[in-house]
């Protein structure tokens, strides 16, 4: 029998964030048109926000493995499109995939990231924490607390989206 073949000699990475990096893009279809096809047998959103999940194999190079979608809805914003390359992520070296999978995944990587630079920029810009863990809000105008509590009630009851 002939010896097993050695797995690909990989870079050595101490941290997630060495192998997995969430970075804004222009252009979904650049990146991640086939493996959105693949999932949602559509086309990848031609409107802003998206966001890509890189997965870094080597010291100079990267793959898209993620991607999330964030559109405007009345005056919040949806994300979407959450897709993961499961056939790149079986591909990593085991040392990768733990790093990864002791992070919280890749899906669980990109909203996080994606998440917190939203919190961040949206408490800069006079967004409020609400009694709903998910939503956050900005009321441009004085409104009677009634309706504020309607609209929530209305963005709420669309669910995870």
């Amino acid at each position: 029998m002939p010896p097993a073949a050695e797995e690909p000699e990989h870079f050595k990475a101490a941290t997630v964030d060495e192998v997995l990096r969430i970075e804004e893009v222009a252009n979904a279809e650049f990146y991640v048109g086939d493996l959105f096809r693949r999932r949602f047998r559509g086309d990848p959103p031609d409107y802003p926000k998206h966001f890509v999940a890189f997965y870094k194999p080597d010291r100079s190079m990267l793959q898209a493995v993620g991607y999330v979608h964030y559109t405007s809805f009345e005056d919040s914003w949806l994300c979407g499109g959450l897709v993961i390359d499961d056939r790149l992520y079986r591909r990593m070296p085991a040392a990768h995939r733990n790093l990864i999978r002791e992070a919280g995944g890749i899906a669980e990587k990109l909203l996080r990231d994606t998440f917190a630079l939203a919190e961040k920029v949206d408490l800069r810009a006079g967004f409020r924490h609400t009694t709903d863990r998910y939503v956050m809000v900005c009321w441009n105008k004085t409104l009677p607390d009634d309706e504020k509590q309607q609209r929530l009630a209305r963005v709420v009851a669309l669910g995870p989206f």
